[in-house]
């Protein structure tokens, strides 16, 4: 018999003597326990998630409850919930037992279920004594105590954000009081419950400033009676209401009974509705159902969270003491909505818990104490300095590419907290100062240290850490051991121009024994060398070159002085004082000591070694103006303003000739371009732009507002992405730099539709003497496709020559508004329509970048160490589909297209033809989107249902029909098309493949009529958001004789309705259930057989630089890119 087994049976004997012995004073005295939190909690808890399955020998849990024990209909329930769940779930052998009436056998209970048990729980902070006691005396056991603090190994210390909760329904009882007067029952005056009162308090504040809340107290220790003393809350509520309050909310256990009794009779008495807010659990589902009409509210506790996942943690082997804290972020405290009272504000409390959760928001613990808000800086963007060469504030890691560091960690939480939006600008680090202190940046990080001399040019904020000064030296070197023995020596010191550590060189050794370089990384090669003794830096920084030269340097202990370091900014900048506050608050709550334990500390072991060579901007080779850029391009599109039309070889050129109003960084935020700078009102429906000054079209004209309102009123009537302005109700241009967009409805991906690919800014001065509706014939669009180079545009490029058949030229617009932009002379595209070829010829030299969709040369790419993988097109997000024109007769029959689809192993595609490398969709949403829905009808083979629905729909003795694809994506389009003719073969359908000699002409079959087609592969793309790159594909009023359009002509009224709301809707979670049920319909109607999720790769030679790293990849301006030749 296992030890686990026969602790069992012990724990199930021994427990049924406990609880029998104590249940007469269980009976006699039913009080719930006290609500608390551990004061020392440090960790957040995880959240619970699905359960794993059940361990082969279940983890056996005693739980012992606080005074009253099960029954309480609150703290103790709550617990029990978690135990029952862990015993349904993980298959736990559970039991439990409750303490006598004054808790004397506390220990005696523990003890007992430690016995027997793997692990044990206390619920209640009246357990910290006993446990931290028998904890000791059995070292082998886990233990728990809820709302509590032990110190100790073995024991989880579960504590709550009760203040946070408290919060909420504060928030609530201000906005819901009909005459500012509230109240609070508090069952024991301690500091605990003092954190229920805090939170409440400062909800109420925060929205109602006029509102009085009155306070009262039960009992105060060592008298704990006030948790179960119903009479006495009953006394005390109805004393509230009689002074004037409406709504009274407690946090005293049992006691709350009594403030339901009073809130239900004083409304009856009275004629006036007085209400209740409950704590811990719903009590409107577990008070007595002649009370809940009056129940407003409850603070939820979720303690059962707690009890579950310590449970889990046991039987995973991952059970860790210490704090754990359960907060709103992890969904451990939190508001009940039963009875439906508060559903009309259900919104503001959600912007507040979310405020809370980001930190926006600091909520009291202690009453008297107001919830500190920090300043909202209404999404604006905000420019930071760095060279991305300094460990570990800013660096680019060399397996990655992309840039990171405590700089970068520190700008997201402090702009998550003040609504901002964060825009890193590499900039060398000898002008980050004065540069900072003109304006040409909002601030400036990197670690820099706050002195005298900087404070005269730029603003600082206050000290974020403090680093000391260190000596570097040769490793093994016995004759610098101290700062004394530098200065005694004659040997020469190096260090950085224009930094502290150089003067502090100075200080030690005299200037003129320093040997100044542009980098450390130089000063410090130059110790390696031998020809300097040492180098003075930073200890953060001296950290990494000493680990990138662990042979060769040693970083002495000695600290020659601490310097503090902060942000500068621009002088007399608005900034300061949101960001100290934001700095101060994170101190406060222990985020910065963590975010500085993470750089600052051991644990941080990135080298210079492990940062690439482009990294350094000291060293980086500087950007060189000039050449040329050879892209070989697969597609050539029918337009050249991706404004009116659709598709990557429309985007390609045009978002080089057209500027957009924004950029999009890696992350997906918007980043200056055109716009410079914008605000967001507070309900999201008013967006006001600035437009940057002194940028002109090609021809000379000035940009102004009105060119982006004709733009916007363009896109609007000519793209085919339907949804993309659909929320715009109104614009105005109150001056020539300034556009404000006026929105009907949230729209959730606005600052996408004004990006790089979607958002051209047309002359209006042109183009605005032809009607909105005919704009796609307008010369300004059309005339360069036969020859007539007229266009003017925007952007950092000017067309010059275009030529549908070989290439298209673009050459720098030398008067573009970004100064000394763009570096390149001029950008060809060379036509290579099989993209096989392009990347021969990319391999070869003939060409520096390419694009590609096949994973096979993705990985000659890979394998190829002379040329380099660039950014793919993460914004795009295509899709492979077989796509149906239901206007043709045989394919509108639904029988036909089912047919079809249970013919096709969409798994042999995805691990045959793409071997393994392409993602299955099966929505018409990507799979990377978190809209995406799996769960939706698959179509698996049958070819048995097959021939049956053909027979149904007529053709049982056969059918042909002929299948198109796009030209040049062979592996992804002729491919996939050649097998499905083969696939249809085998159920008497004869399938004819159509080859089209280039893009255009398979564009041509959307042009012909209901006959011209009847099925295609193709790829629509998401563009970034589903009410961009979806809704245009399914929507009815999109069916329209155009391209990557409605071309299969489906609509179905509930798709309408379901696309629509989700355009207007920014909640995610209400998107996700709109986008759900669309996948679930189309699938099922097949307008698309969705197959795989097509990759887009690219690829250039290593001396092309900067190519950008937003979603559209080359699909933006190309203005900061240029060739180290």
């Amino acid at each position: 018999m296992s030890k686990r087994f026969t602790r069992l049976l012990a724990v199930m004997l021994g427990f049924a003597l406990v609880v029998s012995a104590c249940g007469s004073d269980d009976d006699e005295a039913a009080a719930p326990a006290a609500t608390t939190a551990a004061p020392a909690a440090t960790t957040a808890a995880p959240a619970a998630t699905e359960a794993p399955e059940p361990p082969a020998e279940p983890v056996s849990v005693g739980l012992v409850f606080d005074i009253g024990g099960r029954g309480d209909q609150s703290f103790n329930d709550s617990a029990y919930a978690g135990l029952e769940r862990a015993a349904n779930e993980l298959g736990a052998a559970i039991s439990d037992a409750s303490p006598n009436s004054d808790g004397s056998n506390r220990a005696e209970l523990l003890r007992l279920s430690a016995d027997v048990n793997d692990l044990v729980i206390g619920v209640g902070f009246l357990f910290a004594d006993t446990m931290t006691e028998v904890a000791a005396e059995y070292p082998d056991t886990s233990f728990g105590i809820i709302d509590g603090w032990v110190e100790a190994p073995n024991v989880a210390s579960l504590g709550f954000a009760e203040h946070e909760g408290s919060f909420l329904v504060g928030v609530a009882a201000g906005l819901k009081t009909a005459v500012d007067t509230i109240g609070f029952i508090g069952g024991v005056d301690i500091g605990l419950i003092g954190k229920f009162e805090a939170g409440f308090i400062a909800g109420v504040n925060i929205v109602n400033p006029d509102a009085t809340v009155m306070v009262e107290y039960i009992s105060a220790p060592p008298d704990f009676s006030g948790f179960n003393a119903p009479d006495r809350g009953r006394e005390i509520a109805l004393s509230m209401f009689e002074k004037g309050a409406d709504i009274v909310y407690h946090a005293a256990g049992g006691s709350g009974a009594g403030l339901f009794e009073a809130a239900k009779s004083f409304s009856e008495d009275s004629g006036s509705k007085v209400w209740a807010i409950g704590v811990d659990q719903d009590q409107y589902t577990t008070a007595d159902e002649a009370v809940r009409e009056y129940i407003l509210t409850s603070m939820l506790k979720h303690v059962e969270v707690a009890v579950f996942n310590t449970i889990r943690a046991v039987g995973e082997g991952t059970f860790q003491g210490g704090g754990q804290t359960f907060d709103l972020s992890v969904d451990g405290v939190g508001y009940a909505t039963t009875g439906g009272f508060i559903d009309d504000i259900v919104g503001e409390l959600e912007d507040f818990k979310a405020k809370i959760i980001n930190k926006s928001i600091a909520v009291p613990t202690e009453p008297g104490e107001r919830a500190v808000v920090l300043p909202d800086l209404g999404g604006r963007v905000v420019t930071i300095a760095v060279d991305n060469a300094y460990l570990p504030f800013a660096y680019i890691p060399a397996d990655t590419g992309v840039a990171k560091g405590w700089d970068y960690d520190a700008m997201d939480e402090v702009c998550a907290r003040l609504n901002c939006v964060p825009s890193f600008q590499e900039f060398a680090w000898d002008g980050t100062i004065i540069a900072t202190g003109e304006g040409q940046f909002d601030m400036a990080g990197g670690g820099i240290t706050i002195t005298e001399a900087r404070d005269e040019v730029v603003d600082f904020s206050i000290s974020f850490i403090s680093t000391d000064q260190k000596i570097l030296v040769a490793k093994g070197d016995s004759e610098i051991g101290s700062r004394a023995d530098l200065e005694a020596s004659d040997c020469n010191v190096g260090s950085q121009t224009g930094t502290t550590n150089y003067d502090l060189s100075v200080d030690v050794v005299g200037e003129g024994r320093i040997v100044a370089f542009e980098s450390f990384a130089f000063a410090v090669q130059a110790l390696v060398t031998g020809d300097v003794c040492a180098v003075i830096m930073d200890d953060v920084a001296g950290q990494g070159y000493q680990g990138e030269n662990a042979d060769s340097v040693d970083m002495l202990d000695e600290s020659l002085q601490s310097d503090p370091l902060g942000w500068a900014f621009t002088e007399g900048s608005d900034l300061v004082a949101p960001f100290n506050a934001a700095i101060q608050s994170m101190k406060d709550d222990g985020s910065l000591a963590a975010l500085n334990g993470k750089y600052f500390g051991t644990a941080f072991v990135i080298t210079y070694d492990d940062i690439g060579d482009g990294a350094y901007a000291e060293e980086a080779a500087v950007p060189v103006p000039g050449g040329t850029l050879v892209q070989a391009s697969t597609q050539v599109g029918n337009s050249i303003n991706h404004g009116l039309a659709s598709g990557v070889g429309i985007g390609n050129p045009s978002s080089k000739i057209f500027a957009s109003l924004v950029h999009l960084d890696p992350d997906w935020q918007p980043q200056p371009y055109l716009a410079e700078s914008w605000e967001v009102s507070e309900d999201d429906l008013t967006v006001t732009l600035h437009l940057v000054e002194g940028a002109t079209f090609h021809d000379g004209v000035p940009i102004t507002s009105a060119d982006v309102k004709f733009s916007i009123e363009a896109i609007q009537a000519n793209h085919p992405f339907t949804g993309m302005w659909a929320p715009l109700e109104s614009i105005d241009t109150p001056d020539d730099l300034t556009v404000v967009l006026n929105l009907a409805t949230e729209h959730p991906a606005l600052w996408i539709a004004m990006s790089d690919v979607l958002m051209p800014v047309m002359p209006k001065h042109i183009m605005g003497d032809t009607p909105l509706s005919e704009m796609k014939g307008h010369p300004n669009n059309t005339a360069a496709l036969e020859g007539d180079l007229i266009t003017v545009g925007s952007g950092p490029f000017v067309l010059t020559e275009w030529n549908k058949e070989s290439k298209i030229v673009l050459e720098a617009y030398e008067d573009f508004f970004i100064p000394d932009r763009p570096y390149l002379d001029s950008i060809i595209y060379l036509i290579v329509p099989d993209e096989d070829a392009a990347l021969l010829g990319l391999e070869s030299g003939e060409y520096d970048t390419a694009g590609y969709a096949s994973v096979l040369n993705e990985q000659k790419v890979q394998n190829n160490p002379d040329i380099a993988a660039v950014p793919a097109l993460s914004g795009v997000g295509p899709l492979n589909h077989l796509q149906f024109n239901l206007a043709n007769e045989v394919i509108s029959d639904i029988r036909v297209r089912q047919a079809i689809a249970y013919t096709i192993d969409r798994d042999y595609i995805i691990n045959t033809l793409h071997q393994g490398f392409t993602e299955e969709a099966l929505g018409g949403i990507h799979p990377d989107s978190p809209f995406y829905n799996s769960d939706v009808e698959r179509y698996d083979v049958d070819l048995d249902k097959a021939r049956t629905l053909l027979a149904e729909a007529g053709y049982a003795d056969g059918l042909e029909l002929k299948i198109h694809y796009i030209p040049g994506v062979n592996e992804q389009q002729l491919h996939v098309a050649e097998y499905i003719a083969a696939a249809l073969s085998e159920v008497g359908v004869s399938v004819e493949v159509v080859q089209s000699a280039d893009t255009g002409q398979w564009v041509g079959i959307f042009f012909g009529g209901p006959d011209a087609w009847q099925m295609t592969m193709t790829s629509y793309f998401n563009w970034g958001d589903p009410v961009i790159g979806v809704q245009r594909a399914y929507e009815c009023a999109n069916i329209i004789v155009s391209f990557f359009v409605n071309n299969s002509a489906y609509c179905n009224e509930r798709v309408d309705e379901l696309l629509y709301a989700a355009a207007a809707e920014s909640d995610f979670g209400d998107r996700k259930v709109l986008y759900d049920e669309f996948q679930e319909i189309t699938a099922e109607e097949l307008p698309f057989y969705n197959i795989n999720a097509m990759p887009i790769y690219g690829a250039s030679q290593l001396d092309v630089m900067n190519l950008p790293t937003g979603p559209w990849g080359g699909l933006s301006g190309m203005e900061n890119v240029w060739l180290d030749r």
